[in-house]
């Protein structure tokens, strides 16, 4: 079973490596596209939503996801501007979600 999300939705760049650290996240972009590697020092707001983008989401799952760290809507859309802007985070226009094996159907 598949089942989709209309509108945009973010996922990380499949063109970078990251570590998190205690109160950051250290994200390096490299491959095709970029000319040479760079490194974003995440904080605060940003780092949360590189964190919360493990899977692809649209903004109502961010916002979901980051509830408890208290992050509000403005936050997020300032820190994806921020990660797209720096070529770490892409917009997508839907998200595929499949069934795992052994879900109900």
């Amino acid at each position: 079973m598949s089942d989709t999300t209309d509108g945009p939705a973010w996922c990380r760049s499949e063109r970078t490596v990251w570590r998190v650290g205690v109160d950051r996240v250290l994200v390096l972009t490299v491959g095709a596209g970029h000319p040479a590697p760079a490194i974003l020092d995440l904080t605060g707001a940003a780092a949360l939503v590189w964190v919360a983008l493990d899977e692809p989401a649209d903004r109502v799952t961010l916002a979901a996801r980051l509830h408890e760290f208290d992050v509000d809507a403005h936050a997020i859309d300032d820190a994806l501007a921020t990660l797209v802007t720096a070529g770490v985070v892409e917009r997508i226009e839907r998200i595929e979600r499949i069934g795992r094996i052994g879900s109900a159907r």
